[in-house]
């Protein structure tokens, strides 16, 4: 069994390792979205928040998606708005990257960036509708 001290020293060696990853700038070989999703639930389940505000300061709007896989790139796009969140000054592009979300063919986009938008406005009501709309989405897709 591991002990959680050990647990907790891993997790802060892998956070630590994923802002070097990103510091000397090998996101061109890997790709990002990995590490960033990676690094962020990390912070977020140890609440490790400088860690957090400093992986997603690493975050512009003019990133392109990268990961290779089964994985939408507005998904990745949507992903790079939740960081901007958790930057003391998002930059306006992100507004724009959420504006194409939001109008995506794409029924399970734009219900994920309903979502996003909701929480933006701090509007619990149409957080939970588009989250209920969302899972039903997912539920009909399954």
């Amino acid at each position: 069994m591991v002990q959680t001290t050990e647990l907790v020293q891993a997790i802060h060696d892998s956070v630590n390792a994923t802002i070097k990853y990103f510091d000397v700038g090998k996101t061109t070989i890997d790709g990002w979205y990995r590490q960033l999703s990676n690094g962020t639930f990390l912070c977020a389940f140890c609440g490790l928040d400088d860690r957090l505000v400093q992986l997603c300061n690493w975050v512009t709007p003019r990133k392109r998606p990268e990961y290779q896989g089964t994985l939408d790139d507005d998904v990745q796009r949507l992903y790079m708005v939740l960081a901007s969140l958790f930057q003391p000054k998002p930059a306006t592009g992100f507004r724009r990257l959420l504006t194409n979300c939001l109008a995506s063919r794409k029924t399970g986009i734009r219900l994920l960036a309903s979502m996003i938008e909701a929480i933006i406005q701090q509007d619990q009501d149409a957080f939970e509708k588009s989250t209920r709309k969302a899972v039903e989405n997912y539920r009909k897709r399954k």
